[in-house]
């Protein structure tokens, strides 16, 4: 069997086709690595250490920066070598890669490691709310929901790490993906009280039931409707349009925002919509911003270009309202900061999450019988004078 080394690189491509997304995003595997292979301490650790040799080149040859943000290349990667070396487990050689790609400080930039033959299943979902890290989803009958978890929990503590807004989404993906944990010992508190502890023993694969795997595939069902585009319109006229990602091609874009074509208001979901691609990012645009100009400049290696917003007609005029959370990112950002900075809309939610950047698929040529697992490399930065994240907030949501 043969696997590529995917990646997300920076390199010239048609830029219309790109995707510009966040983390989340590529959080999904088919890769597998064989629990013969886990067992087998000499053969895992060469399979690392060759990983390693491809990402590194790779982002070397390709990343958007030819000096990769200022990073010592060469001598972080003799670290992350050392590591490997030195390391236990397998989770721990996983990491030493991932702690590579982290020295470049950039959300696009992300290793996704080999599928393991045991994913850890916790039953709930965690995002920030504000300044703190709030459940939001809690799978009925789970090991989340068995140990005493519940929906609007603050999470304090994990695993003896400190929980802040800025590092819940990399912590619960380091304790479930790069360094699968079969158990979480959490701190939390609801509604500011006194906290308590809680202790979740993961369901593994292995261990699934048929009952479990049941109310795991309903549980998985609900929150893909969630990722679902929905509409609906309210006997005012106004229009409700759920869009949780830009990851469509342009004209199924355009025809689902010209529901709002007659609306007499107009409310734009962005909440959990992690980016997508540039194209449909800005035909959306298009229909809600009447002057044509620059969103944003796009700067490679080899050129800057600048994203221009080619308005529609005709356009929807109606008042808009978008709203946002710790989820939305990267060209939902870009989106709500370009409706803020024309003054088109309100933008009401939490803080968006800060990933504002521009990626593309890359399949390395490199190809092995064992599954070498994929990364994300930052192919294009974006930049505007006045192109910040759009900081938005439900106390203070207002068009400027």
């Amino acid at each position: 069997m043969t696997h590529n080394l995917l990646v997300n690189i920076s390199y010239g491509r048609d830029p219309r086709a790109l995707v510009v997304t966040a983390t989340l995003l590529f959080a999904f595997l088919t890769l597998t690595v064989s629990s013969t292979d886990d067992n087998d301490p000499k053969l895992i650790r060469w399979k690392m250490q060759r990983i390693l040799k491809e990402v590194s080149q790779i982002i070397e040859k390709n990343y958007y920066d030819a000096k990769l943000n200022g990073v010592n290349w060469k001598s972080a990667v003799e670290v992350a070598r050392k590591r490997i070396d030195e390391a236990d487990h397998t989770g721990e050689m996983v990491a030493a890669i991932s702690g590579l790609v982290a020295r470049l400080n950039d959300s696009h930039t992300v290793f996704i490691p080999p599928g393991r033959t045991e994913h850890p299943h916790f039953g709930f979902e965690v995002k920030p709310f504000g300044e703190d890290a709030i459940v939001y989803e809690v799978m009925p009958q789970g090991p989340a929901d068995l140990a005493g978890l519940r929906v609007g929990d603050g999470i304090e503590v994990v695993n003896d790490f400190k929980v802040t807004r800025a590092n819940i989404d990399d912590m619960m993906r380091y304790f479930r993906l790069l360094n699968p944990n079969r158990t979480l010992h959490l701190t939390v508190a609801t509604d500011g009280t006194k906290t308590r502890q809680i202790v979740i023993e993961a369901k593994l694969k292995a261990e699934v039931t048929k009952d479990f795997s049941r109310l795991y595939n309903t549980y998985e069902r609900e929150l893909k409707q969630d990722e679902t585009p929905s509409s609906r319109e309210y006997d005012s006229g106004i229009v409700y349009l759920k869009f949780p990602s830009f990851m469509v091609v342009p004209h199924d874009a355009g025809s689902f925002v010209r529901k709002a074509e007659h609306a007499s208001a107009v409310i734009l979901d962005l909440r959990e919509n992690g980016g997508g691609r540039q194209d449909a990012l800005l035909e959306v645009a298009g229909y809600f911003i009447h002057e044509p100009g620059d969103l944003a400049e796009s700067i490679s290696r080899e050129k800057t270009d600048a994203l221009k917003i080619k308005p529609k007609k005709p356009g929807i005029t109606a008042p808009l309202f978008v709203l946002v959370d710790s989820h939305s990112a990267s060209a939902s950002e870009m989106f709500a900061r370009s409706i803020q900075l024309n003054h088109r809309g309100k933008i009401v939610g939490d803080r968006t999450s800060g990933r504002v950047n521009q990626a593309a698929i890359y399949w390395g040529p490199y190809r092995t019988t064992f599954a070498p697992g994929r990364i994300r490399a930052l192919m294009w930065r974006w930049n505007s004078p006045e192109m910040r994240f759009p900081w938005a907030r439900t106390r203070r949501a207002s068009s400027n």
